[in-house]
């Protein structure tokens, strides 16, 4: 494409030939192997992830960076300041499980902190 559209050179490619590829569709996991899975997380901070994920369309670095103070539970709205040449995003929304796990999460860690802290 490179020779062809842009250099307007496609003398020099025309006699290439690509292999067709067979049309391989993803296969997508059912709610019941969804579930199975989430059950399996060993904790509550991957589980929060996973829901993330799941219903919010972050990506890994975006779950990955968030801070609670990123979080607004109330309106179920996650803060993000992503500017790239594909995505433009300054807040996402995550669902009511998620909402409820991030809650659970937030309030184990806060007890850790506390009980570390306290000696």
């Amino acid at each position: 494409m490179f020779f062809r559209d842009f250099l307007g050179r496609g003398d020099l490619v025309q006699s290439f030939k690509f292999p067709q590829r067979p049309f391989l569709p993803k296969r997508i996991q059912s709610k019941d192997e969804l579930k199975r899975f989430y059950e399996a997380i060993p904790s509550l901070r991957y589980k929060a992830m996973f829901l993330l994920f799941a219903s919010s369309g972050l990506r890994l670095s975006e779950v990955l960076g968030l801070k609670v103070s990123d979080l607004d539970l109330e309106k179920r709205m996650v803060k993000v300041n992503h500017s790239s040449r594909t995505k433009k995003a300054l807040v996402s929304f995550f669902n009511e499980e998620a909402r409820e796990i991030l809650l659970e999460y937030i309030k184990a860690e806060n007890l850790k902190a506390n009980m570390h802290y306290s000696g």
